[in-house]
């Protein structure tokens, strides 16, 4: 499969270019946090802070 995380439970895999999809994703599995909060969180380091503060706003503040 051309994807970067398949999920087929209870498994989880991607390619070793997915590793912030593959985080996400079991985060979401186990309910680590409500979704939006893992998107977020995920986004953060996807974006980098400055394109995430555009975005969203500053996380820190």
């Amino acid at each position: 499969m051309e994807e970067q995380v398949v999920v087929d439970e209870p498994l989880i895999t991607a390619n070793g270019t997915a590793t912030l999809e593959f985080t996400n994703q079991v985060m979401k599995t186990v309910h680590a946090l409500p979704v939006d909060q893992i998107d977020k969180t995920t986004n953060l380091y996807k974006l980098g802070f400055y394109k995430y503060c555009d975005k969203f706003g500053n996380p820190y503040a």
